[in-house]
């Protein structure tokens, strides 16, 4: 059953690297419900902050919460069963069966020695025909290419049937028609009453699918809202340093980088 009381908060997070600071002051709350976009330039803090938010980055200052509880409060197995980590450029070294690397994902719902239940079956199976990776279950993993271990990787993501995901650069590797297919994936589990939160580099995938934009520039945050308040002239230009063309038709906003300033 998923709870939808999960929103994850940060409250004046900082992170050092090194003594240098990679997150400065970040305030945000990300709530059940919508699909939120984590957008900005390279080395922006992105990562950084996704990984902070389910407690694997040190903090200097701030807090993060999910629910109700500091996540560092979560015991490891709690945290598993509810969260969903996709992290950007995974790779896998070992020949596994798609299927069995998928059904790694329910391991945090069995008990010690149990099989696999009809639940756990089911949720395999739809997070195979999600990904649209039900054709590859009988495929090694080894053999795939990039774009089809992104999906593959997501499906094992979705089979844990979290409440929060978290997802890093999810769509950089696929073709046109995938990433739209895992967009709406997206889309579909936040309206669900999940908490999902995205990084993107594509803006256009951001305005089409995405009810909220958060925008990073240097580890700070310098915007957050609907992606029309977000994606403006502005703001392209004040954290990617370009000019863009942007084109409203039918309630659709498309963005498109155009020149370096």
């Amino acid at each position: 059953m998923i709870d939808s009381s999960l929103a994850v908060t940060s409250k004046n997070l900082r992170v050092n690297f090194n003594d240098v600071s990679v997150l400065t002051d970040i305030s945000v709350q990300f709530l059940p419900g919508k699909l939120i976009g984590l957008i900005g330039p390279n080395g922006a803090g992105k990562t950084t902050l996704l990984r902070s938010l389910i407690g694997l980055v040190s903090l200097v200052e701030g807090s993060v919460s999910i629910g109700n509880k500091d996540v560092q409060a979560w015991s490891k197995a709690s945290l598993a069963r509810h969260v969903s980590y996709l992290a950007q450029g995974q790779r896998v070294h070992w020949p596994l069966q798609v299927e069995r690397l998928i059904a790694l994902g329910r391991l945090p719902h069995l008990g010690p020695w149990s099989q696999h239940g009809c639940e756990d079956r089911s949720a395999i199976s739809d997070a195979m025909s999600f990904a649209d990776v039900t054709s590859l279950a009988q495929r090694t993993v080894t053999t795939l290419s990039v774009g089809e271990l992104g999906r593959v990787l997501l499906a094992r993501a979705l089979a844990s049937d979290p409440a929060v995901l978290l997802a890093d650069e999810p769509v950089g590797s696929l073709d046109p028609g995938h990433a739209l297919q895992v967009m709406r994936v997206f889309q579909d589990l936040a309206k669900s009453g999940r908490t999902v939160v995205v990084v993107l580099h594509d803006l256009t995938l951001a305005a089409r699918f995405c009810d909220r934009l958060v925008l990073l520039k240097g580890g700070r945050l310098i915007g957050d809202g609907r992606p029309k308040e977000i994606l403006t002239p502005r703001n392209l230009s004040l954290a990617y340093g370009v000019t863009a063309t942007i084109n409203e038709k039918d309630e659709q906003l498309m963005v498109v980088p155009w020149e370096p300033i």
